[in-house]
């Protein structure tokens, strides 16, 4: 059923929502304000130096996707302070929320209530605004994933050429942020099958949707082999595949070498070496430490490797070895795939729900000081910086770690019991579609995430956003319908 009114007449005439809309952005404007008079300073961690270097070099390439740090540079333009970085990241979280709240407020029959509650939790969340209090670029995808997953609402309910071209846009930027938006066409094609347009558009869409990214991986494989000599799309890809091999290599060191070429078996011998020498020693089930810890048996091989091929400098070395070390992991996990699921895939999935924090456990990774390139970067007098309220920084974002398989556990819950009750047959047919497209993205992002990295807080803030309307709706839907049969 079509709303008798346009999305622009309901947010800007109806006086209920011009008052949304006014305390959503009084709201943030007071917060920000509030943030910066309580830490003069972001909080970096050390992901942050990888993309400040690359911004302050304008480097066209980077270990890790090159928007955040083009997005970096950009703010950078209009003063050297980090003051307009840290403001835009949470604007665009208070923006892409409110799109998000009007949308469903306007798509979904929801009671003053649930109204009430979805606008507090979405503008009044301290999370987003101390998210976005990082040189990360975890707060900029939550809000832009935010944005295109409501976007894709409005295909299902209008699909018109706007929404279109939106979605088609903040996904391009979704990819170059983060690689893990490749899988984004998959429900940009589910929205597409619950719209009612004519079915050539519909494949239309998919087939620009699909190579769009086949394009832009080919693009950025072609300049990374212009700068460095290797033809890689992702050569972190590679390290994460060969560090995720080593999960299992931890546990079964025997390795069939039979297919192996010379780099692999080096591979091989310095990891089989690596795990005799500390097999007594505690670990963690799923880590990030093979990537980057200095003594990794990666790492090490990796100073052979660039001496044995007469590579210039570290970041060539490191592309190059991108698809050797992809290429060994594949053949290493092809070879134990059960042990695969039962080492690092099942683990890392029970850490999804019961996340670490990560950066978001200390401010400032603990200390009181910058790395240099970026006091330089942002013209700080030292790299001493201020941080006499980081505990409250980190209490601030400590109760997500159980907030959120909280959440995870209640969406679950009550969408069981939505189907079980069969209440889907007496809940509008727009909201049913949502619903399935939530869902599949949400298993989706979970396996995805779960399959290829280790699993962390900050990687699933826009999942908590997207589930916040789905589980207020479901819950009160559930109530309403026990109450009519009482």
């Amino acid at each position: 059923m079509k709303h008798p009114l346009t999305f622009y007449r309901f947010v800007f005439h109806e006086k209920e929502q011009r008052n949304y809309c006014a305390i959503g952005i009084v709201a943030g404007i007071i917060y920000l304000i509030l943030l910066r008079l309580l830490f003069p300073f972001p909080s970096f961690y050390a992901d942050s130096y990888t993309y400040i270097d690359a911004a302050a070099d304008n480097l066209a390439i980077s270990y890790r996707p090159i928007q955040y740090s083009e997005f970096i540079n950009f703010f950078h333009h209009f003063g050297s302070s980090d003051f307009a970085l840290i403001a835009s990241q949470y604007l665009a979280n208070v923006i892409a929320n409110l799109f998000l709240f009007f949308t469903c407020v306007f798509l979904f029959p929801l009671s003053r209530l649930s109204k009430n509650i979805l606008f507090a939790i979405l503008v009044f969340n301290p999370l987003y605004l101390f998210a976005a209090n990082f040189v990360l670029s975890d707060s900029l995808f939550c809000s832009l994933t935010v944005a295109w997953f409501t976007l894709l609402l409005w295909v299902i309910y209008k699909p018109n050429v706007v929404n279109m071209l939106g979605q088609f846009i903040l996904m391009i930027l979704l990819f170059k942020l983060r690689y893990n938006a490749l899988i984004f066409p998959a429900f940009t094609t589910l929205a597409l099958l619950f719209s009612k347009q004519a079915l050539w558009r519909k494949i239309s869409v998919v087939i620009v949707s699909f190579g769009i990214m086949f394009l832009l991986v080919q693009k950025i494989s072609e300049k990374t082999e212009s700068l460095t000599g290797t033809h890689t799309f992702s050569a972190f890809s590679g390290w994460q595949m060969a560090s995720n091999a080593m999960h299992i290599q931890r546990h079964i060191p025997e390795t069939d070498t039979a297919d192996f070429d010379d780099d692999e078996l080096a591979i091989n011998q310095h990891i089989v070496e690596y795990f005799a020498a500390h097999k007594n020693e505690p670990y963690e089930e799923v880590t990030a430490a093979f990537i980057w810890d200095k003594g990794s048996p990666l790492k090490k091989y990796l100073y052979k490797y660039g001496k044995k091929n007469g590579y210039s400098t570290y970041f060539e070395t490191w592309t190059a070895l991108g698809p050797v070390y992809n290429q060994f992991g594949v053949k290493v996990i092809s070879q134990h795939p059960a042990a695969y699921l039962q080492y690092f895939l099942w683990p890392n999935t029970k850490r999804y729900f019961l996340p670490q924090m990560e950066a978001y456990s200390t401010y400032n990774e603990g200390r009181d000081s910058v790395d240099k390139s970026a006091a330089k970067y942002y013209h700080y007098r030292t790299n001493k910086i201020t941080n006499a309220n980081a505990k409250l920084h980190v209490a601030m974002l400590a109760p997500w770690e159980y907030l959120f398989p909280v959440l995870n556990f209640i969406f679950i819950l009550a969408g069981l019991l939505y189907v079980v009750m069969r209440a889907y047959k007496k809940a509008p047919r727009l909201f049913n579609q949502a619903l399935i497209l939530f869902s599949t993205f949400y298993l989706g992002n979970l396996f995805f995430v779960s399959a290829v990295a280790p699993n962390v807080f900050r990687y699933h803030l826009f999942i908590i956003t997207l589930a916040i309307p789905f589980i207020i709706y479901l819950c009160s839907f559930l109530i309403g319908q026990k109450e009519k049969a009482q």
